[in-house]
């Protein structure tokens, strides 16, 4: 994965300024996989889904997540009325 392509570099800049040291962008690959990656395959406390649906954004919100993780979501999710969670995530 190319971690110095991003795909909206005003936006990188802005998230570094507020101390992100590390950058996902999706043109590079799965994003649970590049968390995963980061993290050393123990995910993250803390997922804030802002966008995406239902069927792909919550699925690699709880793969990115460790056991006990909080995920919150703030985005609108139109036309699913149901999750799938794959019970080994």
């Amino acid at each position: 994965m190319d971690r110095n392509h991003v795909s909206r570099p005003k936006t990188v800049k802005v998230a570094k300024q507020y101390g992100a040291t590390d950058i996902i962008d999706y043109h590079n690959g799965d994003i649970a996989d590049q968390i995963l990656e980061l993290t050393n395959h123990v995910g993250l406390d803390k997922v804030l889904i802002a966008g995406g649906d239902a069927e792909h954004t919550f699925e690699q919100a709880v793969r990115m997540s460790k056991p006990g993780a909080l995920i919150g979501n703030v985005a609108y999710l139109n036309g699913h009325d149901t999750v799938k969670i794959n019970a080994g995530d």
